[in-house]
């Protein structure tokens, strides 16, 4: 295989000795990487690759090598007018750990002073291995990942699957260990698709280009939500609300042989999020949309310390609601439907408790500047405007399908707003997990295996109203 060179223009050196020089070569183009104190035969150990000091793109003529290909080699000689480079000692090899792929011939290249470039040539045999870096993994040679998931069907019953993903290049592939259920995967359950989107667990492999978009690594902990993936190109993107993307994949309407209720899964790291160590897993999964569904309208919308935030139902999310509106200074209004929840509202923080159970109008309750509407039914606005401050914004949390009746004039006069807000944009998810984990933020849970029958009890108890407060499916 006969490779051409050539180095980009508007780069200089000057004297550099034993300095070793690694060539990471794709198709279709190629990076020139400079480090110091790198050995001159590749160890077996690549960890210290990924300590650049600095890089800049090559180009090569033809279509380069069929998958990635790694050379190696040592500088031993240069200059104050330019640089000669004896490419001897050169080592070419793949993405194997073992550095046993075939030693290239040499070659060499020279930078005049007036930066003339001139081209190098060399001819490489290369022997692809099975044994696999996954600093540099690449697209063109991965490992896969093998998993079970469970999906809904016509008939509503809970159908376990299998299936498989190669890493893309953008993508992280995470053995899922638990995942939350939220009443949404209900809506979903007689599609023919995976179900779950409150997964945790453990990166297994990376794409090609994750190390240079994202900090996250094979063996980090990982949690992922509704959004699958985001476009980074966007007007809501460049604007950092990348939970409203243009382009997004979303559970429900893509990559639908995959979700949570799984052991493995392949996803975007733009929608991946490192778990904090002290937050565990199973309650990591109910964060990852249930608490950035009742985080995000409080962090993004101007919520501060010492405002009123009214939630609206004791259940799965507004019981997390109550823990983040105190822990973040703030008074939790609560209204439930009767009291019989009423105590334990008061131990998760709650600063007043109201039922609402045949209350025709509401009176005497100072009014709030946040309204969060936690109930999986929608309720009739009108019975609450009167507990509602000038200006109050008031987040519907419920997912629901069905038209919502508002009163306008008081809409009007008042100055309020109505927002829909179904999670949180990346930064804010950061901003949640690592509040939570500061101030022991956590899901109330009742756990089952992450098997068809599981799921099934899990789905089914949630549905009748009788979950406290999350469900935990764990692997």
């Amino acid at each position: 295989m006969l490779l051409g060179f050539g180095l980009s223009t508007g780069v200089s050196f000057t004297r550099l000795e034993n300095t070793s020089f690694l060539f990471l070569i794709r198709k279709g183009k190629a990076k020139l990487h400079v480090m110091q104190d790198f050995p001159a035969q590749p160890s077996r150990d690549y960890d210290d690759v990924v300590k650049w000091l600095r890089f800049f793109d090559m180009e090569f003529d033809d279509d380069g090598p069929d998958g990635p290909l790694v050379c190696l080699s040592v500088v031993h000689s240069g200059d104050d007018k330019g640089l000669s480079l004896r490419m001897e000692h050169t080592h070419c090899f793949t993405d194997a750990r073992d550095g046993s792929a075939e030693t290239a011939k040499g070659g060499h290249y020279h930078y005049d002073a007036d930066e003339t470039r001139e081209e190098i040539e060399y001819e490489a045999r290369i022997r692809y291995l099975t044994s696999f870096d996954p600093v540099l993994k690449t697209s063109a040679s991965t490992m896969g990942i093998d998993f079970t998931v469970f999906k809904g069907s016509k008939s509503g019953e809970i159908v376990e699957a299998k299936g498989h993903r190669d890493v893309g290049p953008r993508q992280a592939l995470v053995q899922i260990t638990h995942s939350g259920v939220c009443g949404t995967d209900e809506h979903f359950r007689h599609q023919d698709q995976g179900l779950g989107h409150e997964g945790v667990g453990i990166i297994k492999e990376i794409g090609s280009m994750v190390p240079e978009i994202s900090d996250l690594k094979v063996g980090d902990r990982v949690g992922m939500g509704w959004i699958q993936k985001v476009c980074l190109h966007c007007k809501p993107c460049l604007t950092g609300q990348h939970s409203k993307c243009l382009n997004s994949e979303q559970f429900g309407t893509a990559n639908l042989d995959q979700g949570s209720f799984s052991t493995g899964l392949a996803w975007d790291v733009s929608a991946l999020f490192k778990i904090p160590d002290a937050i565990d897993s199973a309650s990591a999964g109910p964060l990852m949309c249930g608490g950035a569904t009742v985080w995000g309208p409080l962090y993004e919308h101007g919520a501060k310390a010492g405002d009123r935030v009214g939630i609206l139902g004791i259940g799965g999310l507004g019981h997390l609601a109550i823990q983040f509106v105190i822990k973040m200074g703030m008074e939790a209004v609560v209204f439930s439907g009767t009291e019989s929840k009423k105590d334990e509202a008061f131990k998760l923080g709650a600063s007043e408790f109201h039922a609402t159970k045949g209350v025709t109008k509401f009176e005497g309750i100072e009014p709030v500047d946040f309204f969060l509407i936690t109930t999986n039914v929608l309720p009739d606005l009108s019975l609450y405007v009167p507990v509602l401050a000038p200006f109050a914004k008031v987040f519907p949390l419920t997912t629901s399908f069905d038209a919502w009746p508002v009163p306008i004039f008081p809409l009007l006069v008042y100055g309020y707003s109505i927002i829909g807000s179904g999670g949180a944009h990346p930064q804010s998810m950061r901003a949640m997990l690592s509040f939570a984990a500061k101030h022991d933020i956590r899901p109330i849970l009742e756990k089952f295996p992450m098997t068809k029958e599981g799921i099934t009890a899990a789905m089914k108890k949630l549905d009748e109203g009788n979950m406290r407060y999350r469900a935990i499916v764990e692997v």
